[in-house]
């Protein structure tokens, strides 16, 4: 692969993952009035749209050109926050989670399909070296945002770190372009192909492919708590005695060693041990999760939350591998979307529990319950595949 195209595609996923606001979002809500119980319909509407809109922009984007749709995908997630400083309500702010909810879907359908597609089509074996990178990218991203979102807030103002989201999300627009657009025979991309991508075949598809469906799963399984733990992350900081200006630079510092650690593991892993890592590594993560919620100390409760971190940094870039490397390329959109389509399904109704028990008890504990059936789930779905292995 030409190393300017992967130098486009890292610089573009950081800007486009570079979102200060969602940082502190369940914040800024708290800071205009509203309560828990209604930020966690906000979220419900939020995952309502994406269920909408996952599988046919997932189609959309197998069928048309997947830097047209990410660029539309940005274009909506600025419209989103332009909404969220502007009309600062209830109702404003279901319209503009709504409207994010569904540049997020098509983001995440054309963005990671666009990146797959571009590296495939140089060199199918540079997969996991860019997916290491754009997982770095993602963690130098969030790290970047976590500082300027906890300092701006803490120093200025909520509406600054949206601005300043909305003037990166623009520079991300430029980035997108520059990417080249893929024209290969080893993509099948013919009108042919394209036309005839059906919900229904994808699902077959990775139903015949036993690992494929492993794959998929375990993201969808460990969405059930990490997607309010995520949401909230800051506001547990915050209400753990954490000001946000130094809950911007823990953040900061965590992601940056995870990602660094994570990225000289993986160097020296060289693919030796991929099979241990799918089957166990996300479970020893929810578990760390779930001692990140009990242990009392918040300090001390982070540093396992960054273990989990540094653990998913690992998995992700190898999964990655084992599942696109040889992936029908018409279906990859499809697929990708199918499984946040199901993850939204599993986050509306998540969310407003989560918000309901958050009200109740502390966030923590409220993301107890939540961790714990994701590692029955994902427990089950390792035997179910060792078994599969097995017949």
């Amino acid at each position: 692969m030409h190393k300017y195209k992967i130098t486009r595609i890292v610089i573009s996923y950081f800007l486009i993952e570079f979102n200060a606001a969602w940082i502190i979002q369940t914040l800024y809500f708290q800071a205009i009035g509203l309560s828990f119980m209604q930020i966690g319909i906000i979220f419900g509407f939020y995952q309502a749209a994406k269920i909408a809109f996952d599988i046919p922009t997932g189609l959309l984007s197998d069928r048309h050109s997947k830097k047209t749709i990410t660029i539309l995908s940005i274009m909506l997630t600025i419209l989103s926050l332009v909404i969220a400083i502007a009309c600062k309500s209830f109702i404003g702010m279901i319209i503009s989670i709504s409207i994010y909810g569904i540049g997020y879907v098509m983001n995440t359908a054309a963005l990671s399909a666009l990146i797959v597609d571009s590296v495939l089509e140089d060199a199918g074996n540079s997969i996991t070296k860019v997916n290491s990178q754009t997982r770095i990218s993602f963690y130098a991203s969030i790290a970047s945002a976590s500082l300027i979102a906890g300092y701006m807030s803490d120093n200025y103002s909520f509406e600054i770190v949206y601005i300043i989201t909305i003037g990166l999300q623009i520079i991300a627009i430029f980035f997108t372009l520059l990417i080249p657009t893929v024209h290969s025979t080893q993509l099948e991309n013919t009108a042919e192909n394209i036309t005839k991508v059906k919900v229904l075949k994808v699902v077959k598809y990775i139903n015949a492919n036993k690992k494929y469906r492993f794959l998929l799963l375990i993201n969808i399984i460990f969405a059930i708590g990490y997607i309010p733990s995520d949401s909230y992350y800051m506001n547990i900081l915050v209400e753990n005695g954490i000001n946000l200006d130094f809950a911007g630079i823990v953040l900061a510092f965590q992601f940056i060693v995870s990602a660094s650690i994570a990225l000289v593991i993986l160097k020296f892993l060289k693919h030796r041990f991929d099979e241990l890592i799918l089957s166990f590594v996300p479970i020893f993560s929810v578990v760390l999760l779930i001692v990140f919620c009990l242990v009392p100390n918040i300090y001390i409760a982070t540093i396992f939350y960054v273990s989990q971190i540094i653990l998913m940094c690992i998995f992700n870039p190898i999964s990655s591998q084992h599942l696109h490397l040889n992936f029908n390329p018409k279906y990859r959109a499809t697929a990708l979307s199918l499984q946040t389509f199901v993850m939204s399904i599993i986050a509306l109704a998540v969310q407003p529990i989560f918000g309901y028990l958050a009200s109740i008890f502390s966030l923590r504990t409220a993301l107890l319950p939540l961790f714990t059936v994701s590692l029955l789930l994902l427990i089950v779905n390792i035997v179910n595949l060792k078994k599969n292995q097995s017949t």
